[in-house]
């Protein structure tokens, strides 16, 4: 279900309720993907429990958290009139993770998301913003003395090619007197990166050796610059490409340029 009808509340004046459809946007994500999708909330804070999604493929292995005094609505929303809202979901995938996709819709004020808490982070302490941010649905609801009553969609998403993640979690508040409303996630798979090596440099008579050690089923190289005022253009190939095989790899530049920056490059066979 991508799909949700919304009744607003008419104004104490009269009269008939608008109506108004909200949908979630399709990532157009490809290959090995994940899905989840809550339409309603069943716990308003952690201490009560935690929020499972109702549809999902893919086992992204999702659970939702809020953390300050909230309440669940009639509708199945998690709101607060005292505090903002502040959240936490956590996922998994058994795929190296391309792109994360966050949307959600909110209820209520006009600014609801506080875009400098949105973080997603990773094992080892990484913390990323998204790469963007959008707002992709808005509706606005004028009940004259009450003020407008917002309908705010959110759309976020996050590359992370080339960390080779797997456990994420996302964190954002929402403003107080908001209500989150929907939420879903969609993700897609990456290309494991080839995990490059620490080099370790010692000397033969003047000539350096660098070692380090080669994993089964990488591809490693060996360049190095003489400066890096223009390092990308500067790298030269000094040896390689050898396979890794779990044993430590040493390499000798006997050039008459060997004094210099080092690095390795490497990706997978």
């Amino acid at each position: 279900m991508n799909t949700k009808l919304l009744p607003f509340f008419a104004a104490v004046s009269g009269l008939v309720q608008s109506v108004s459809a909200q949908t979630f946007l399709d990532p157009g994500y490809t290959g090995e993907t994940q899905f989840a999708q809550w339409s309603s909330f069943t716990y308003a804070e952690t201490n009560a429990g935690v929020n499972i999604p109702q549809w999902e493929t893919g086992s992204p292995n999702l659970e939702l958290r809020q953390f300050n005094p909230a309440l669940i609505t009639s509708s199945g929303n998690i709101y607060s009139f005292s505090s903002n809202l502040s959240f936490e979901l956590t996922g998994s995938s058994t795929n190296v993770l391309g792109k994360v996709g966050l949307q959600f819709f909110t209820w209520g004020e006009a600014d609801a998301l506080s875009n400098e808490t949105v973080r997603l982070e990773l094992d080892g302490g990484m913390s990323l913003s998204p790469d963007s941010l959008t707002n992709f649905y808005q509706f606005v609801d004028d009940q004259g003395s009450y003020g407008a009553y917002h309908t705010l969609g959110y759309k976020l998403e996050w590359d992370l090619s080339g960390l080779n993640a797997t456990n994420y979690t996302i964190r954002f508040d929402t403003v107080i007197h908001s209500s989150l409303d929907e939420l879903r996630l969609d993700t897609e798979a990456g290309v494991p990166a080839a995990p490059v090596p620490e080099l370790e440099i010692t000397f033969s008579g003047s000539d350096p050796v660098l070692h380090f050690t080669g994993e089964p089923g990488v591809l490693y190289q060996l360049i190095c610059s003489q400066s890096l005022t223009n390092a990308l253009t500067e790298w030269a190939v000094v040896a390689g490409p050898v396979s890794g095989d779990g044993s430590t790899v040493s390499i000798t530049n006997s050039t008459l340029n060997a004094q210099g920056f080092y690095a390795v490059e490497a990706w997978l066979e």
